[in-house]
């Protein structure tokens, strides 16, 4: 039977302590292996003493935080003392429904094989204006006051991000969620139940309060967001965080008086102007916050920098490690809000190369050549742009499907490619698939079905060790936990105009902690032949030093007989280099 570690944080709560560990208590015998582990974030010191003797009737573990540091960090200490194979996380103010444990055990037992968790239902209680805002009645709040997860799951991923501390008390259970999604799935019980207890809210506190709340609540959304951009919109209605601090500014009144029944607001009066005026306040906090997020939006925290191996990269560039800001590309906010109409590029190499000059001894150009969507059913075009490599006697990267790398059908196309100058790279397994708002097939693949896929393509041998195992993520569409995670089986990780968004707009070749590397290609060396022809960018490689990863796609350049490609290949002033060159 699975040993289960309830971990419960408190402050200054003792009545509601006590409802809950009673409630446990009520439904624990001799059958179920359960320790509960409770979580002082920071009391009063006699409250600390009441915590102290509520714990030890019910046979609680106790641990005394000296100051409050939030939620985050206590369930990190309350997780670093469990022993449970599963670690169940409640609030101090649910108290868990009758046959609780008998059900907890029966849902461990029948999760299938790919959960590495579960969360359970959130019953409201009360008929205040507040009482029903905490509940989980349909699955996908992720609620921490009632939720389990895997204990090897939570060392995989780790616990909690310890700088929500910092933000306030929100986000910090859909952050670790968004992580923990990434390893299996997390089904919604609804027979495993408990129940949430009236909210009491204090008026004039609530109002005052309503500045230093809406500002932690932003900034959590903030950091969520640009921690997991990729990710964000399976959490909130609102793709970015953009639409989430546009609702807020406009719509938080109407949000707040939505989530209340019309008979609930008239039967409280007074909590309803007071929620109003909170409302009222928290809305021109947004407005006053407003320049604050712009400029961090311009400087946000470099959540994806701090992966990188800033020594390795600092090496490669010549340059010193303080000057890593440098490889940071620009953003046109302009062309990012009219590509829909106009299509231009949003991201430019070029700038960033220029700018980073002076720093580097690094004094030349070197040039590696990408070809996407070598879809080998094309076997004519496939044919016809391998004798033009050959014939140019020029090395290049050829992003190959992991199916068509399993299908014996194109062994002869795989040989060819070898033959004529090309290493091969995983382009995704099948190319296909969608994410959200994202054309996407990596982004909603959980960490283990990658990593089967990717033994699968390895047992073939077509990937001899000469060649370094490459990734070239379909529609360039990679988070940066993913980037993390495959740097492990991949040499490169390539990218490419849609991965800036996830990436803090970071330009490579940058070493990943512990792992390969990142290598993006941009603008004005992604694209066609003859966009890049027209735009210029051969002149570019005599102005600029660095790495620049020159990408086309197959389709693209066979829609004129590659007639446009043959004329940049003559025209490129330095030859490309071997992808092996890059280790």
């Amino acid at each position: 039977m699975s040993t289960v570690s309830i971990i419960i944080p408190t402050m200054n709560r003792t009545p509601l302590l006590e409802r809950c560990l009673s409630s446990i208590s009520r439904e624990t015998d001799t059958d179920f292996d359960i320790e509960i582990i409770v979580i002082d974030d920071g009391s009063h010191a006699d409250v600390v003493e009441n915590n102290r003797l509520v714990c030890n009737r019910h046979h609680a573990v106790f641990i005394q935080a000296v100051t409050n540091h939030g939620m985050a960090v206590a369930r990190n200490q309350g997780i670093a003392a469990a022993h449970g194979d599963w670690i169940v996380f409640l609030d101090d103010d649910v108290a868990v429904d009758p046959g609780w444990c008998r059900q907890l055990y029966d849902t461990l037992q029948k999760l299938p094989a790919d959960a590495i968790g579960f969360e359970g239902r959130i019953n409201t209680s009360g008929n205040g204006v507040w009482d029903r805002e905490v509940s989980n009645t349909i699955g996908g709040a992720y609620l921490t006051s009632h939720l389990g997860i895997r204990k090897t799951t939570i060392d995989k991923c780790g616990g909690f991000d310890p700088a929500f501390e910092f933000k306030g008390p929100f986000c910090e259970d859909h952050e670790l969620a968004a992580r923990a999604l990434q390893w299996g799935t997390i089904p919604f019980i609804s027979s495993l139940s408990v129940t949430h207890a009236p909210r009491r809210i204090h008026f004039l506190h609530h109002i005052l309060t309503a500045p230093k709340r809406c500002r932690g609540l932003l900034l959590a959304e903030h950091y969520f967001f640009h921690k997991h951009p990729d990710r964000y919109h399976c959490f909130r209605s609102h793709r970015t965080f953009w639409g989430t601090l546009r609702s807020v500014m406009f719509r938080n009144i109407v949000n707040e008086l939505r989530r209340r029944t019309p008979g609930t607001l008239l039967r409280h009066p007074l909590q309803t102007m007071t929620l109003l005026l909170a409302s009222l306040i928290e809305q021109a906090t947004a407005w006053i916050l407003l320049p604050h997020f712009l400029r961090g939006d311009l400087s946000p925290e470099f959540t994806f920098r701090s992966f990188i191996d800033v020594s390795r990269t600092a090496a490669y560039w010549h340059i010193s490690n303080d000057a890593i800001e440098k490889l940071r590309v620009g953003h046109r906010a302009l062309s990012a809000l009219l590509f829909p109409l106009i299509r231009r590029p949003v991201y430019n190499a070029v700038p960033t190369l220029m700018r980073l000059k002076p720093y580097t001894s690094y004094r030349q150009c070197e040039l590696y050549l990408r070809i996407d969507d070598m879809f080998l059913h094309d076997a004519e075009a496939v044919r016809r742009f391998c004798s033009l490599m050959k014939k140019h006697d020029c090395p290049f990267l050829a992003g190959v499907t992991g199916d068509d790398l399993c299908n014996g059908v194109y062994q002869q196309s795989i040989d060819l490619i070898k033959s004529s100058g090309g290493t091969i790279a995983i382009h995704g397994f099948s190319h296909t698939g969608k994410f959200g708002p994202f054309p996407s097939e990596l982004l909603q693949m959980q960490y283990p079905t990658i990593q089967e896929k990717i033994d699968a393509i390895k047992q073939t041998g077509l990937l001899e060790k000469e060649h370094p195992l490459i990734l070239v993520p379909p529609f360039n569409a990679i988070g940066p936990g993913q980037i993390v995670y495959l740097s492990r089986f991949f040499r490169i990780i390539c990218g490419g105009p849609e991965t800036m968004r996830f990436t803090d707009r970071i330009l490579g070749p940058v070493a990943i902690n512990g792992g390969g590397w990142y290598f993006p290609s941009l603008y004005p060396f992604y694209g066609s032949a003859r966009s890049m022809l027209w735009s210029g960018a051969i002149k570019h490689l005599h102005r600029i030093s660095g790495s620049v990863c020159m990408t086309m796609h197959l389709s693209s350049e066979a829609s004129d007989s590659f007639r446009s490609f043959s004329r940049l290949l003559a025209s490129l002033p330095i030859n490309p280099q071997l992808w092996n060159r890059l280790f």
